[in-house]
């Protein structure tokens, strides 16, 4: 995460930022392990990975604060019953800073609309209107995520040798045979990064190897693993016991979502909600499914494998994006999906969407549905010389335009801003999220975010019956996008 975002999220989970695995040659050795006519190079593959954010403290520490999470007061608004349904608290990192510029404040009256929406998922209402009977969206076949990373890849002699490999690393192999002619010396490097990420379930991708090598081929003729994480008991077990949930997981969205697009919104709720991000990055397991789902403690390796691997059970295809974001002049590893919603390929990074501090149950939007230009904005992509990269070139499925709260002109502000406020306050949830087309707009809608907000809020709650005793906004500028986050009483 660069300086310039984490001055404006004050209110953050310590976003997750893992390293992605590299390996580097090491000493040649004129022993052949696996061949009597091979080299052995040495590579150390560094399990352990690195976190970008941290606990942000008082704002006035960083040198170019540009916005912050700030919280509004409000003593006016009517004693109604609150209606929520939280299932439980969790702590989490924030080292939030709040203003409180003095209570409400008056402003134009709101225009009268009925469009746009700002809520996580539909919710139940008292309202008479007559509803269309609840379909479930069509069930689709698994898919195998192992498969959907390996057809990535762009020769089928790389699918060969993933498969050779994994096969061998499953059965806990020390010496694995690679067929002549598959994988090149020069090919090594960006391959067993490949490998780690394969292991989705639980991680066992080995800890140091050497490869072996024909000398007058320059191809690799083996790999010979010195050390796993776990043993083979260990990872079935762990491989059983995700597999046993995400199917458990992706049954209740097969049940409750009306679409396609619902199950992955089910899903990245699911992990935000359920999941923390470990900010001690203790052991390997935070870097796979596991430690996501069963452990309930991850880095962001750990959330996007989960959520791979419940698209893809679901039979939505999703794959892993590996890259950077810089903090402080260092480039840091990270990891995020790449998910086919009807048809469009968009990034999500669910990571990066838990970021409200202290409360699990509210997830933000603002990385769902993206863009290679969005998240370009303060992600690198690292693209594998070996894989064939996937173009995110659609908004379709944007969750702003899904949700219709994008902003697209100046007049739209004012009935898009009342109109999300209201179906939030309506549903009970407390996250309005709004996506501004450009810099004009995006200044419009702070200024009456600031001037106007506890009028719109207010309304609603009246016509609701609802009661809210303070408002807190978060904004991502670069993305263009304004979270206001309402504390209801009760």
């Amino acid at each position: 995460m660069t300086l310039r975002r984490l001055s404006k999220y004050i209110l953050l989970t310590a976003a997750c930022v893992c390293a992605v695995i590299l390996s580097s040659c090491g000493n040649v050795d004129s022993s052949g392990d696996l061949s009597s006519d091979a080299n052995t190079v040495s590579s150390d593959v560094s399990a352990s990975v690195t976190k970008a954010e941290q606990p942000i403290g008082d704002i006035t520490q960083e040198s170019t604060p540009t916005q912050t999470d700030t919280a509004y007061t409000n003593d006016s608004v009517s004693n109604a019953p609150q209606q929520t349904s939280s299932d439980k608290a969790q702590d989490k990192p924030s080292g939030n800073t709040q203003k409180d510029p003095g209570g409400a404040v008056s402003g134009k009256e709101p225009a009268q609309t009925s469009s746009a929406t700002g809520t996580q998922r539909p919710a139940e209402t008292g309202s008479t209107d007559v509803q269309p009977p609840f379909k479930p969206a069509e069930v689709l076949p698994a898919i195998d995520s192992r498969e959907v990373l390996i057809g990535m890849l762009k020769e089928d002699r790389f699918k060969a040798a993933a498969r050779i490999v994994m096969q061998g690393v499953e059965q806990g192999n020390s010496d694995i045979v690679i067929n002549s002619g598959i994988l090149k010396i020069s090919e090594i490097e960006a391959f067993m990064p490949f490998i780690s990420m394969l292991e989705a379930e639980s991680y066992v991708t080995p800890l140091r190897y050497t490869y072996t090598y024909d000398e007058i081929s320059g191809y690799v003729t083996g790999i010979k693993i010195s050390n796993y994480s776990k043993t083979t008991e260990e990872y079935n077990q762990e491989k059983q016991a995700v597999q046993k949930l995400v199917k458990s997981v992706v049954a209740e969205a097969n049940k409750s979502c009306a679409t396609q697009y619902d199950k992955v919104i089910y899903f990245h709720d699911y992990i935000v909600k359920n999941c923390v991000y470990d900010n001690e990055n203790q052991g390997v397991d935070v870097a796979s499914a596991y430690g996501c789902l069963i452990n309930k403690k991850a880095v962001c390796e750990g959330y996007s494998k989960a959520m791979m691997l419940l698209c893809n059970e679901a039979g939505i295809k999703c794959t892993l994006v590996t890259g950077n974001v810089q903090r402080n002049g260092e480039d840091l590893g990270h990891m995020w999906n790449m998910i086919n919603i009807d048809g469009v390929w968009a990034h999500v990074d669910v990571t990066w969407d838990d970021v409200v501090a202290n409360d699990e149950n509210l997830c933000c939007y603002s990385y769902f549905g993206l863009t290679d230009r969005q998240i370009l904005t303060d992600h690198n992509i690292t693209e594998l010389s070996i894989a064939e990269p996937i173009k995110a070139e659609s908004t379709a499925a944007d969750y702003h335009i899904k949700k219709g709260c994008y902003i697209n002109s100046q007049a739209n502000v004012s009935r898009t801003l009342e109109s999300a406020v209201d179906n939030s306050v309506k549903n009970g949830s407390q996250i309005v999220s709004l996506r501004c087309a450009d810099d004009s707009i995006y200044s419009a809608l702070y200024g009456m975010i600031t001037s106007d907000v506890y009028k719109y809020v207010n309304a609603s709650c009246e016509k609701y019956g609802r009661s809210v005793k303070s408002v807190r906004m978060m904004e991502q500028k670069e993305l263009g996008t304004i979270v206001i986050i309402l504390n209801y009483n009760g």
